[in-house]
């Protein structure tokens, strides 16, 4: 997709080395608690408070400029106030302290799903209970063996599952974690047998405005009546540019409906450029 370059993985933060050691959510010159010298003193607490900090930042951005989400802003406030209090109990134990910053950026990550509706472990399209539920295939180990999916071991209470018919079900598992963006494969199972098809491939139209398809989608929705998905590739956080989309399951294969692209971020938004169908 066009703008998965612009999406930074917030994880890949990890692998970078913070010099002087800082933290994101509070000052270090101002440290005096236990639990704030330790994650001071720690290039990989430093980092992990650094990605918490800026994942939070940007949901309470977003919730509070598009969505106008005030019961979500107050669940925000309060998993927040809980998380202090939790990593203040650790004291100077960094181990505690890295679990803590783990397990809370993971639940910032489901409510980023939340927020975008991406959340919603639909049954079929009466409501009826799963027989199979995909969490239960471990399906992010497998996904975490492809190059382009690094975060997914780290996003595994995130995997939706989504009713088709005749049996089958799709899978979403999240890769990995951009700024602004989350990146799902899509793999198709037979619920009767709890067997792996294959990973679904999506088509989509190219820059040079070719057919072409990717098996990797941004934050994805799912509508259990229509059987559709949409999603939607932010070129930036505002929204303001980027790529629309929306398949729809035709018993096989998830088949192009719609596809719009905005290459111009300029605060506006639209026009979008319709470039499928044409």
């Amino acid at each position: 997709m066009r703008f998965i370059g612009h999406a930074c993985g917030l994880f890949i933060l990890l692998s970078l080395v913070a010099a002087p050691v800082r933290a994101a959510s509070f000052d270090c010159r101002k440290a005096s608690a236990p639990d704030e010298m330790a994650i001071c003193a720690d290039p990989l607490l430093s980092e992990l408070d650094e990605i918490m900090a800026d994942f939070y930042r940007r949901l309470r951005h977003y919730t509070r400029t598009f969505d106008n989400a005030m019961g979500l802003q107050g669940q925000l406030k309060a998993a927040a106030r809980a998380f202090l209090r939790k990593r203040a109990g650790c004291g100077a134990n960094t181990s505690c302290l890295e679990a803590a910053y783990r397990a809370r950026i993971r639940q910032l990550v489901d409510r980023w799903r939340t927020a975008m509706g991406d959340a919603a472990r639909a049954g079929g399209a009466g409501g009826e209970p799963l027989a199979l539920s995909c969490k239960a295939l471990n399906l992010s180990k497998l996904a975490a063996r492809h190059k382009d999916c690094e975060d997914a071991g780290q996003m595994a209470a995130s995997v939706e599952t989504w009713r088709l018919d005749g049996g089958k079900i799709a899978c979403a598992v999240p890769c990995f974690a951009g700024a602004y963006n989350l990146f799902d494969f899509v793999y198709l199972v037979d619920a009767r047998k709890g067997r792996v098809i294959r990973r679904l491939r999506f088509p989509e139209v190219d820059e040079n405005g070719r057919m072409s398809s990717t098996d990797m989608i941004v934050s994805p929705r799912f509508n259990s009546r229509s059987r559709t998905i949409t999603a939607f590739d932010r070129g930036r956080g505002l929204g303001d540019c980027g790529e629309k989309y929306r398949w729809r399951w035709n018993g096989k294969a998830f088949t192009l409906q719609e596809q719009r692209r905005k290459n111009s971020c300029d605060g506006k938004p639209g026009p979008w450029r319709r470039v499928w169908p044409r």
